[in-house]
């Protein structure tokens, strides 16, 4: 039960973390677009200026997601009581697993 709990509060903050600044700025995300998408935007004249921006912040961006989401996997796992690293393992791929069915399930 723990773990469903666990499960549908990542994806609810994984939802609040990602939609409001996709819908503020759709271009905050333009680096995760396909490439021919990519070009196009960056063929129009308005916006050449905001992707190379866009770029350098977005990788800043990642690096410190990555670093929040581990300590935060990390914690969770502690606090469901999994103190060895299989446990613990199986548990955070669980919680990451269903977080990438319920990304992949929402773009259907």
């Amino acid at each position: 039960m723990t773990l469903f709990v666990q499960c549908i509060v990542l994806c609810i903050i994984f939802t609040v973390l990602i939609l409001p600044p996709q819908f503020k700025n759709p271009l905050s995300q333009i680096t995760s677009y396909p490439p021919a998408i990519r070009e196009r935007v960056a063929s129009l004249p308005q916006y050449k200026d905001v992707l190379t921006a866009t770029k350098k912040r977005n990788v800043t961006r990642k690096i410190i997601g990555t670093l929040i989401a581990v300590i935060l996997l990390a914690f969770l796992a502690f606090f469901s009581g999994k103190t060895s690293f299989i446990p613990s393992f199986i548990h955070v791929f669980v919680l990451f697993s269903v977080g990438i069915y319920m990304t992949l399930l929402s773009m259907i």
